[in-house]
């Protein structure tokens, strides 16, 4: 077995960005949900994802631990981890809005394309997952001042360069594309920022 880190355990608490470090973290991750009383298969059963993949998550890397986050806030417990023996640093009003800023627009683009809001931190969702993820991010660059560094964080630890590609083809689509650009219009109306 490996060596646990002894620096990190798990708090229940609001979303925050979450650091790489995955090993030592997932395994401290199940600990902290059978101390809740939640088994891996009940986890499975919720959040539509296999047992094997779950158990798998004890020994794989960073995107992975992504992925069991959005699993575990799918379900109800918003997670953050942070480090033993210093308390959680204070979210500055800036971070609190675009915060509050992305999770509605996740939450229209969800609503609009029938996909789960969960699944946009997960950092390979396959083709179902492109065209709503690049609405998102071309969304959050449009209505927010959010740097593309920024907004990667909030869609599965994502680099800017991809932020930038997404943000692009996007903006093509909606070139092309009468009716997605009807239904971002609505998506903006209803977000305040016009159509």
């Amino acid at each position: 077995m490996k060596k646990q880190h002894p620096g990190y355990s798990c708090r229940w608490r609001g979303r925050i960005p979450v650091p790489r470090r995955a090993h030592p973290l997932v395994r401290q991750l199940i600990r902290t949900i059978n101390a809740e009383g939640m088994t891996l298969r009940e986890l499975a059963e919720i959040s539509g994802i296999s047992v094997q993949t779950l158990s798998d998550w004890r020994y794989r890397g960073s995107p992975t631990l992504h992925l069991f986050i959005a699993a575990l806030n799918a379900v109800g417990h918003d997670l953050t981890i942070v480090p033993t023996g210093e308390k959680p640093a204070a979210q500055t009003h800036k971070e609190l809005l675009f915060n509050h800023e992305v999770d509605a627009i996740k939450k229209r683009v969800s609503e609009a394309f029938n996909y789960p809001e969960y699944a946009f931190a997960i950092k390979y969702g396959g083709r179902k997952a492109t065209l709503p993820r690049q609405i998102a991010m071309w969304l959050c660059n449009t209505m927010t001042v959010m740097s593309l560094s920024e907004i990667g964080r909030h869609f599965g630890f994502r680099e800017h360069t991809g932020v930038r590609q997404a943000i692009y083809t996007a903006g093509v689509f909606l070139e092309r594309d009468t009716e997605l650009r009807n239904k971002v219009g609505i998506i903006q109306a209803e977000l305040g920022g016009g159509a």
